[in-house]
């Protein structure tokens, strides 16, 4: 442990206090200020400046890729270009830099992806995608027979189609993407005091700034400005 006495206060400032007021409240605040503390020589050693500098890394700092739908939709993120691998005791493939159930035919060169309880299916992963009336025979086998896969057992064979389903929009992207759903048509309502409108039929934190028709997405503690794009 590490014993700190003798503090002194090099500067107090309070911002929001005219400079009457701010006075008033460093004299205060020095009337709760220790003799001395302790704190431990890790907390000691990570306070004090090092000599020498640090080598910077280069960071990415572009913002990503940003979708827009007024429906339901789904996001198929990939990790980069896909990379597929093989699976026990059949031909299907699936793709491994992704965190969806995303299997390639090479028999029928389609890809089937498990969104929910529905299986869709589509030529390239760009789509078009649509809902699949027929899966692969490999697919009861690999949900059978493979550990890794026995989630889908209740999704194979196809479940019977229920008369409010909805087919997703599927947006694809193998770069750091982000979708923004609203139900319907954005709506807007005024923010009390300010020139900005949130949308409020979206769980996503947007908003749009009146004089300028520009949008704000607050996304993975980074605001994007933009267009809203579809």
């Amino acid at each position: 442990m590490v014993l700190i006495n003798d503090i002194k206060i090099k500067s107090v400032r309070f911002p929001s206090l005219d400079e009457a007021t701010a006075a008033k409240m460093e004299e205060l605040f020095k009337k709760f200020l220790p003799q001395f503390i302790t704190i431990t020589s890790q907390q000691f050693a990570s306070c004090v400046p090092k000599s020498g500098t640090v080598k910077g890394v280069q960071l990415k700092n572009a913002p990503p890729r940003i979708f827009v739908s007024y429906k339901p939709a789904i996001l198929l993120e990939v990790n980069g270009d896909p990379v597929r691998g093989k699976t026990k005791d059949t031909k299907l493939e699936f793709v491994i830099n992704t965190h969806w159930p995303l299997f390639f035919d090479p028999q029928s060169s389609l890809f089937y992806l498990l969104v929910g309880e529905q299986w869709l299916k589509a030529a390239s992963l760009e789509g078009p995608w649509a809902a699949t009336k027929k899966l692969p025979k490999d697919m009861g086998t690999l949900a059978k027979d493979d550990p890794g896969w026995k989630g889908m057992k209740k999704f194979i064979p196809l479940p019977d189609a229920k008369p409010n389903d909805v087919v997703p929009a599927v947006f694809y992207s193998n770069t750091p993407a982000e979708i923004i759903l609203f139900n319907g048509k954005p709506a807007y309502k005024q923010v009390p005091g300010t020139q900005l409108k949130q949308a409020t039929n979206t769980r996503s934190y947007v908003f749009s700034h009146i004089p300028k028709n520009r949008y704000y997405y607050l996304v993975a503690g980074r605001w994007s400005p933009g267009q809203l794009c579809y």
